[in-house]
């Protein structure tokens, strides 16, 4: 997933976003990519059951998505519904590394 702020847009800190809503999910996303804000600020990434999630933190650089199954990635990400009303998100798929050996 590719994260990108547009027309200089900074979000405030302790803000939350409801990027993407569905039905239902299969794996996670491999690479989210664009979590860093500014010096200060980072989204942190949260995938739930049904929706995910951004909220601005404090810091640089962020340690990772949070996965609302508990489990790390799996793979592609398969997504069955669509953005919430009012919400529009820019997603890309980045291709698994080709198996080596």
């Amino acid at each position: 997933m590719n994260l990108e702020l547009i027309n200089n847009f900074t979000p405030t800190l302790g803000t939350t976003f409801d990027i993407m809503n569905f039905s239902s999910e299969t794996g996670t996303f491999v690479t989210i990519n664009g979590t860093k804000i500014n010096q200060n600020e980072h989204f942190k990434v949260s995938v739930n059951a049904t929706n995910v999630m951004l909220d601005v933190v404090p810091g640089s650089v962020s340690p990772g998505p949070t996965f609302g199954d508990g489990q790390g990635p799996l793979g592609p990400l398969n997504l069955v519904g669509s953005a919430g009303p009012g919400n529009t998100a820019s997603v890309s798929t980045v291709p698994d590394p080709p198996l080596c050996c």
